[in-house]
């Protein structure tokens, strides 16, 4: 079996790992920027895991 394929309809390449076929990641993250809504979101998520933690350890 090939250790790598190409989706023709898709174009994504995928890699033979055991007896699967798992999507091969890109060497390097996109590099574009994030727009403010996603930077909003970002935003939340760190504040919201912040309350979280500062929630778990107030009532332990």
């Amino acid at each position: 079996m090939e250790e790598f394929i190409t989706d023709e309809r898709t174009g994504l390449r995928y890699e033979l790992v055991g007896d699967y076929y798992l999507t091969a990641g890109e060497d390097e993250p996109e590099g574009r920027p994030i727009n403010i809504l996603g930077q909003r979101h970002l935003r939340y998520i760190r504040s919201a895991s912040m309350e979280i933690v500062s929630s778990e350890l107030i009532y332990c």
